[in-house]
């Protein structure tokens, strides 16, 4: 069953490969790769073994990097400032946006691109691709997918409360402690945790057997 495109697709990769070697894109490099996998699975594996191994070859495109300045348009470090203002001006703080750098008497907090929660939206969009090719009926496909960007913005803002909290109890060096990246940890498990629950244990025990 192999099929001579994969043979076209595997020399092409390797181009992609060799030209990204002086320019050290590595998008180039990542995109070769990809290329190529499909390439050898049409190969060694013919057209219709590659059609059933489509979920996972695509999920391959979640390999390729994606720059960090792309949250910026689509506006989650906009939406997760205004947001967060009117939750902490409910519980007591006197807080002024401008943009997305939140200002309190005797400190500030910048959500900066790393912060965007564009990371965690990224995982979520890989995870929740999974979970619904697994999900039934197809309803519950389309809202798996669907709650992905609203679960990593309600993550990120509360990530941003939380640190404004313990900023205001303990000063802006509480930030350059290893609780600043683990709070980012836990907005992945807060945007996987919501989508399990909107997947349903049906859809969780197909992914993990």
């Amino acid at each position: 069953e192999s099929s001579p495109w994969g043979v076209l697709l595997v020399a092409v990769a390797l181009v992609l490969a060799v030209v990204d070697i002086p320019l050290q894109t590595l998008y180039l490099g990542a995109l070769g790769f990809l290329v190529g996998l499909l390439g050898l699975a049409l190969t060694f594996l013919g057209p219709r073994r590659t059609r059933r191994l489509a979920l996972p070859l695509a999920l391959g495109l979640f390999m390729v990097p994606i720059p960090f300045a792309l949250s910026d348009h689509v506006f989650l470090r906009l939406a997760t400032a205004m947001a967060s203002v009117p939750i902490l001006q409910l519980v007591g703080f006197s807080v002024v946006r401008e943009y997305t750098v939140l200002l309190f008497p005797g400190f500030s907090l910048d959500i900066s691109t790393a912060c965007s929660g564009f990371s965690a939206l990224y995982a979520g969009f890989f995870f929740g691709v999974v979970l619904a090719a697994f999900s039934r009926p197809r309803w519950r496909q389309f809202l798996v997918l669907a709650m992905v960007l609203p679960l990593a913005l309600l993550a990120n803002i509360s990530r941003v409360i939380f640190l404004v909290e313990v900023t205001s109890l303990y000063g802006t060096g509480i930030l350059g402690t290893d609780l600043h990246p683990a709070s980012g940890a836990a907005t992945f498990v807060l945007v996987i945790g919501g989508l399990v629950l909107v997947a349903g244990r049906r859809a969780l025990r197909s992914v993990f057997g």
